[in-house]
């Protein structure tokens, strides 16, 4: 082994990488020749990694560490530190310390981490991450690992995530919090892609039945199509998609709507008017089957009309009935205890005081 020169500055980060890489070769006495027998690097790269002038790349310090058989751990904390004293010479951007993945919540906070977790890491080159990549059986882009370094491209995968980060010589430990982090941005990302398609979807259904240049529904325009749902205006117009104080034009009972789900899915079937309905229909049904405390004779007159339906405005019930004979539209228009019972059975099964009006017709009987 000849005399080697002095290595310029010995204090500094990169000269104790360069004096371990020396220690190690001095250890097995061999040259640089012998060392690079049997790796991937010329004697003259390894000449040069432990000149202590230019920082070797980090595939060739580990190289020489294994051939010297040095423990690798030591060597890539002198390569990180001569690194990181590199660029702060040269201007370039450094980094401190490694991001945390708390830090992180949306997707370019977590582009921006995964730039600077390669700057931590020695930035090595896109070629050799993607080596390491293909190492570990993940196929990925040198352009791709470029452009998620520079946050040109955000990562369409957790297996991208993995490759990456792979690719920066980063643990599995270290690796599956990442990895995590990214599911925990990619939900919340996918949500927000979906809140803008739900939005343009909503702005193109109000387009659909606007009256505005600008493609909104004024309000004179919703409530002409909230009257054609069936429910009366009790409180302003605020929005095609904000909540709306709305009356049942059939029972009159206020609920909550918004138009924009109004006109994409129909008006929901009130409760009330179908609670009230059912119950004028069962109590007719029980009137006319002989399941009152009205006199037989009664039911049996009551029976002999035809159950028409139930209408309801403005908060009135009205039970339509049809006639075919006088003697029955008699005991319909004349006799009020079975409208007093209907009153009372359909305020029971509704828990409150409720008046049923009735209309009678006449069939043709002809």
């Amino acid at each position: 082994m000849g005399r080697e020169k002095p290595i310029p500055d010995p204090s500094s980060a990169l000269g104790r990488l360069a004096q371990e890489l020396r220690r190690g070769r001095r250890s097995v006495r061999k040259s640089y020749d012998e060392l690079a027998e049997n790796t991937a690097f010329s004697a003259t790269t390894f000449s040069r990694a432990a000149a202590g002038k230019l920082l070797p790349r980090r595939e060739v310090a580990r190289g020489f560490g294994h051939a010297c058989g040095l423990d690798i751990d030591t060597i890539d904390a002198l390569w990180l530190a001569a690194r990181q004293e590199t660029r702060k010479v040269s201007g370039a951007r450094r980094v401190a310390r490694a991001p945390r993945t708390l830090s992180v919540t949306d997707m370019p906070q977590l582009c921006r981490a995964l730039g600077e977790l390669r700057l931590f890491h020695g930035e090595p080159s896109y070629a050799h991450m993607r080596k390491r990549a293909a190492a570990a059986g993940l196929k990925v882009s040198t352009s791709t690992l470029q452009r998620i370094a520079t946050s040109e491209q955000a990562p369409s995968s957790r297996r991208v995530v993995r490759a990456y980060l792979v690719g920066c010589g980063l643990g599995e430990r270290t690796i599956a919090d990442w990895e995590q982090a990214w599911d925990r941005v990619h939900r919340r990302y996918r949500a927000a892609r979906e809140r803008e398609a739900q939005l343009r979807e909503l702005n193109q259904r109000e387009a659909m039945v606007a009256d505005r240049p600008d493609g909104r529904v004024s309000s004179p325009r919703a409530v002409e199509l909230l009257k054609e749902s069936g429910f009366v205006q009790i409180e302003r117009y605020r929005g095609f998609n904000r909540p709306w104080t709305v009356l049942c034009a059939g029972c009159g009972i206020s609920s909550r709507i918004r138009l924009a789900y109004l006109l994409r899915h129909g008006p929901d079937p009130c409760t009330n008017c179908v609670a009230r309905e059912s119950a004028v229909t069962t109590a007719w049904k029980a009137l006319t089957q002989g399941h009152s405390t009205l006199p037989r004779v009664r039911s049996e007159s009551l029976s002999r009309a035809r159950f028409v339906g139930v209408d309801q405005k403005h908060g009135h019930l009205t039970l339509l009935l049809e006639t075919y004979d006088a003697l029955t539209r008699q005991v319909i228009d004349e006799e009020k205890d079975w409208r007093h019972w209907l009153d009372n059975e359909v305020g029971r099964a509704l828990r409150r005081r409720e008046h049923v009006d009735v209309i009678v017709a006449s069939a043709d009987t002809h």
